[in-house]
């Protein structure tokens, strides 16, 4: 299932445009494998989703994160708002309203949860252990940033509690852990040794190859309960795992010249196929003279310019405008199985997309994604 981008000023529209990945690698949607050892489960297809519609969401949420919850069987989702530099975490419900209406009221509010000044922010509501995890990480940021993974309870009179973090991993920065966090079915977790949680997703930040370095592709990590560890502690690499990075592939140039597919680097796979002026496309200097990058190019990217699409495999690659925010879920029903995420993606032409809000869901769980501004 895939649906054209549309843009939208200052509210919220719809953009779906699915991207199927299990944690261990991409899978082909033309190739549905039984999962090892789950000889029962096949991974999830766009055909197992239903497209539901949108809500015109009208708070400022500067492409923060999005959550949900049931409270006494209310549906209620959880986003951040731009507040003097501070965050606050907005409640809202879909009680009473149909596809397409506006929302602009809240049913709760915590204010000041999070500092947000050039901060992208990942949310996920805990419903097991009733916390909500927070990620961040300054986009703008030469210098290397731990990871941030904070859990707290939210009370219903606007305060929380049980604050505990952040916590980090090491050699992992923070551009790489922006999206939220997924529990791991247990069957996962035996078959393959890793701990209960995963955090991650990856994308385009600011000064992507600099400091913490972000991902130009998924990233995800199957993490041990931050519970158990202490304030600031950094969980060491052999109690972690990584299942997915493509972080190299931001600071190292392609691998086209040598004609075959690396093992030690490359960029996230997409299915449509974008003109690359970065990496090298556009020699033009910046600025807005004459000749200048200020304005869209109208020749092809220079030949021989980095990470051009398709790539000599034929697949093509994430650009620096894509990005997976905060869009992971993590279905495993006793038929299906498989990490789904939304990608936003650059245009034809590399480009920033508006703010959108996707709701689709199958049997399981909803789908949803506010990305970059």
């Amino acid at each position: 299932m895939r649906l054209t981008k549309k843009y939208l000023i200052n509210s919220i529209l719809l953009i779906l445009l699915l991207e199927w990945a299990f944690p261990i690698g991409f899978i082909s949607p033309t190739n549905v494998p039984k999962v090892q050892a789950q000889t029962t489960k096949t991974l999830l297809q766009p055909s197992d989703f239903t497209y539901l519609g949108y809500y015109d969401v009208k708070f400022s949420v500067y492409g923060q994160g999005l959550t949900y919850r049931y409270v006494n069987g209310d549906l209620r989702f959880l986003t951040l708002t731009w507040d003097n530099g501070q965050g606050d975490l907005l409640e809202f419900s879909l009680a009473g309203k149909n596809l397409g209406d506006s929302i602009d009221t809240t049913t709760n509010t915590w204010p000041s949860l999070m500092s947000m000044g050039g901060k992208l922010d990942g949310l996920w509501w805990d419903d097991a252990k009733q916390r909500l995890w927070t990620e961040s990480a300054i986009s703008y940021n030469p210098n290397y940033e731990n990871t941030n993974i904070i859990t707290q309870t939210l009370n219903s009179n606007g305060t929380v509690s049980n604050v505990h973090g952040p916590i980090s991993l090491e050699g992992i920065g923070a551009k790489r852990v922006f999206g939220g966090a997924q529990n791991v079915p247990t069957w996962f977790q035996q078959l393959y040794g890793v701990g209960p949680y995963v955090v991650g997703w990856g994308g385009i930040t600011s000064l992507l190859a600099e400091g913490s370095v972000a991902s130009l592709g998924g990233t995800m990590y199957a993490i041990p309960d931050p519970a158990n560890y202490a304030d600031n502690t950094i969980i060491p690499a052999n109690q972690f795992k990584i299942l997915m990075d493509h972080s190299s592939g931001s600071t190292s140039y392609d691998w086209y010249s040598s004609g075959s597919h690396p093992t030690s680097f490359d960029r996230g796979e997409r299915s449509t196929v974008p003109v690359n002026y970065f990496d090298g496309g556009d020699t033009r200097p910046n600025g807005n003279c004459s000749g200048c990058n200020g304005t869209r190019p109208t020749n092809p990217p220079v030949p021989g310019a980095g990470w051009l699409s398709p790539a000599p495999d034929g697949i093509a690659r994430w650009t620096w405008e894509d990005t997976y925010t905060n869009t992971g879920n993590w279905i495993d029903s006793t038929t299906k199985t498989g990490f789904v995420t939304v990608a936003d993606l650059a245009e034809v032409m590399s480009g920033i997309v508006p703010l959108i809000f996707v709701l689709i869901r199958n049997n399981t769980k909803f789908i949803f994604m506010i990305p970059k501004p």
